[in-house]
């Protein structure tokens, strides 16, 4: 596989600027529909600020699980019903030191798995 130059420019301006998108598909996601919530991470002047942005444009109700496990533990639980529009439903950050583990669980209304990631700080 060929990379052109404009590729390996975006990817080194990405990757100095730190940048990671949680939400970007591997070859074993492509075939599975986007979360109604999308988790987008970005890890900038020695912080991870992660963001939870709702896609979902039905009224159906979704509870989820964000966990951040290393130097200490923290873990928000809450629920998400879906409206016409993108909203972001949470915001948090932490400093980045490693080792840290970010876990992030989507459930539906009968408490069924809908999408599962797993992040760790390398």
């Amino acid at each position: 596989m060929s990379v052109g130059p404009r590729a390996l420019h975006l990817f080194a301006s990405a990757a100095t600027a730190g940048v990671i998108l949680a939400c970007m598909e591997s070859p074993s996601m492509a075939d599975t529909p986007s979360p109604p919530i999308r988790l987008t991470v970005d890890r900038h002047d020695g912080l991870v600020d992660v963001t939870l942005v709702g896609q979902e444009i039905s009224k159906d109700r979704y509870h989820y699980v964000l966990e951040v496990t290393g130097a200490s533990r923290s873990r928000l639980a809450a629920n998400y019903v879906g409206t016409r529009e993108r909203q972001i439903v949470n915001r948090t950050r932490f400093p980045d030191k490693a080792p840290w583990t970010l876990s992030f669980r989507i459930t539906d209304a009968e408490d069924r798995l809908v999408y599962s990631r797993d992040i760790r700080d390398h």
